[in-house]
């Protein structure tokens, strides 16, 4: 088993990378490293860069106050100013660099200061102090501030517990209205939309009752008057029980109104189905799938599955979303809808991929977007100095980065073999190689740790000590990377836990009523900066074998990424790689569930990271 101390993580970016032990991909060219062979130079510093002479006038000169900066200590050291390094900054060293410019009504550094109360950094964390200034940026528009002070309220951290202005100030942040909703709701939503939608289905079932009676009641008046007994006392009877009859029908129909009313309050994406292959071939020491004829998926549906039928015959869901049933043609028809009433059909021919009608995991065309140019760092880590030998990094990273060369068009860089100088100049080179409209997938491989006691995690390069942390790079360190990386979408993948991450509260969940909705949609999260994990499981025990000599989670990874046929939100990414991990350790009697999040002090805004398979 790969134990929760084995990482994998991965990278598309806009630049190749080299080093010594740097394979470049074949539309690549490397660029030179930065000068530099001390790893302390390497790392990233709140900087106090010095004041700028100016002139005032014909003879009057001045010193500009100084300026913070979040750089390297190299690039600190040559541009003349001083600095803390970040990772072993403490409150008051931190707060000096970036507390006047903050004070002065800069947004990112009253984000910062922000961040810096709430992790504590060598003292407690002032998360009363922290809302403070992250209000501040946040009512400016800094979208990280917005999702920051949301994750306060949120968890009730120096703030009233509000989930009402945490949702308010995550969808700032995104930039985009509803489908964004918090963990702690959905559970209750499902609660409340189960009961509604029994009492819609009552409320229908009564009308019709009272259909029905009333059209008996007609008929009755209809005979009577063809019979020639048109009885004043007894006309009078029937037309009353008409009246009342039809005053029933209109407080149900009233009723109704009022249920489907209350169905649609909740802004929540509608179901999705996944089919997942289970025949192929997996690796000797993996259990064999026992498919036998059968159609193994999954369906999600966040507002809570009503039903799920495979050419108008109902089947039974389990626990996960998961189902199975034996097909009776080859090609076959399956609804999901929801308890709002919202459907997903997805049509499915046997040795084919199934095309999603409806539905969060429909692929979105890629003309009605510019997604910016993409470009892949793989870090794989198999050989270490002092530890065990990871066997599947090296044949996760091969496998991977010919998917995004020849499937998506990526420029690749693969680094193997890692030292602690390799992975932080690699960093330092992406910070000045890479742009805005660039894209970055960051997918490392190899040894990794966890601190129980101080929930960081931790990359291990091949040159790790084992009981010296002295080269260990700390989840803190590696986002405090990507928030100052140019990008404005970055996507770590991880084969392991990824400590540090938000609630997917933030995330967004796609589901419009059209194509031209849904374009709107992908415009505004193209345009918001992301920076998300996708990781293999919790903090439990992930598989390391069993996908045909990757693990389960880079084989299902590689799985729905070969299948994308037009622009692919992570998000509907995760929902794949999730049904089909699920499937597969099911077989195995073990439990592994995917999930995704932001990264939280990485500067997450609610975008959203897309592959878009290249034109050929």
């Amino acid at each position: 088993m790969r134990s929760s101390n084995i990482v994998a993580i991965a990278v598309v970016t806009a630049l190749a990378l080299a080093g010594p032990s740097a394979a470049r991909g074949r539309n690549s060219e490397a660029p030179a490293l930065p000068a530099a062979d001390n790893p302390e130079d390497l790392q990233v510093v709140d900087c106090l860069l010095p004041g700028q002479l100016r002139r005032l006038g014909a003879k009057q000169t001045y010193l500009s106050r100084r300026q913070p900066a979040r750089t390297t200590a190299l690039d600190c050291q040559i541009r003349g100013g001083e600095y803390v390094a970040y990772d072993r900054a403490n409150y008051q060293t931190a707060l000096r660099v970036w507390l006047e410019a903050a004070e002065e009504g800069d947004p990112r550094a009253q984000y910062f200061v922000g961040e810096i109360y709430q992790r504590g950094l060598g003292a407690e964390p002032d998360f009363a102090k922290a809302a403070e200034w992250y209000r501040r940026a946040a009512d400016q528009g800094y979208g990280p501030a917005q999702t920051g002070l949301g994750f306060l309220y949120e968890k009730g951290l120096g703030v009233p517990a509000d989930a009402r202005v945490a949702l308010d100030w995550y969808r700032k942040a995104a930039g985009v209205s509803g489908v964004i909703m918090l963990d702690s709701e959905l559970a209750a939503m499902r609660q409340e939309l189960a009961r509604v939608h029994a009492q819609l289905a009552d409320a229908r079932s009564a009308s019709q009752a009272v259909e029905q009676e009333l059209r008996a009641a007609r008929e009755e008046i209809d005979r009577e008057h063809a019979a020639g007994r048109d009885a004043e006392e007894q006309q009078a009877a029937l037309r009353a029980r008409v009246s009342a009859l039809e005053r029933r029908l209109e407080d149900s129909r009233g009723e109704i109104e009022r249920f489907e009313a209350e169905q649609r309050r909740y802004d929540v994406a509608g179901p999705s189905i996944e089919i997942i292959d289970t025949s192929a071939k997996r690796s000797l020491t993996a259990a064999e799938s026992p498919s036998n004829g059968d159609i193994v998926g999954r369906v999600e549906a966040p507002a809570g599955l009503a039903s799920l039928h495979v050419d108008a015959e109902k089947v039974s869901v389990e626990d996960g979303g998961l189902f199975r049933f034996r097909p009776r043609s080859d090609r076959m028809k399956l609804v999901a809808v929801d308890l709002q009433g919202k459907r997903c059909e997805l049509m499915y021919t046997i040795g084919e991929r199934g095309e999603s009608a409806t539905g969060p995991g429909r692929s979105i065309t890629r003309t009605k977007a510019k997604f910016g140019s993409y470009h892949a760092l793989l870090i794989g880590n198999s050989d270490y100095t002092s530890l065990p030998r990871v066997e599947t990094a090296d044949a996760d990273v091969t496998a991977l980065a010919a998917l995004l060369e020849e499937h998506f068009g990526f420029s690749v860089t693969t680094l193997r073999n890692a030292t602690y100088l390799d992975v932080l100049a690699a960093f330092s080179t992406l910070m000045k190689e890479l742009g805005e409209k660039d894209n970055l997938l960051l997918y490392y491989a190899g040894h990794g740790e966890l601190d129980n006691v101080t929930g960081l995690g931790y990359w291990l390069p091949v040159d790790t000590e084992k009981d010296r942390k002295t080269n260990w790079i700390s989840s803190r360190e590696i986002s405090v990377h990507l928030e100052m990386l140019p990008p404005a979408h970055i996507l770590v993948v991880a084969d392991s836990c990824y400590s540090g991450a938000l609630t997917q509260s933030s995330l967004v969940r796609f589901d419009a009523a059209d194509e031209k909705e849904r374009s709107r949609w992908i415009k505004e999260l193209a345009g918001r900066r992301s920076r998300t994990a996708l990781t293999s499981g919790g903090l439990q025990p992930v598989l390391d074998a069993g996908g045909g000599g990757h693990s389960i989670f880079a084989r299902a990874l590689l799985d729905a990424l070969g299948e994308a046929d037009d622009a692919l939100p992570t998000y509907s990414l995760w929902s794949a790689v999730k049904a089909r991990v699920m499937v597969e350790t099911r077989w195995l009697r073990t439990e592994q569930v995917p999930e995704y999040a932001p990264i939280q002090y990485a500067g997450h805004e609610s975008g959203e990271f897309f592959f878009v398979p290249a034109l050929h």
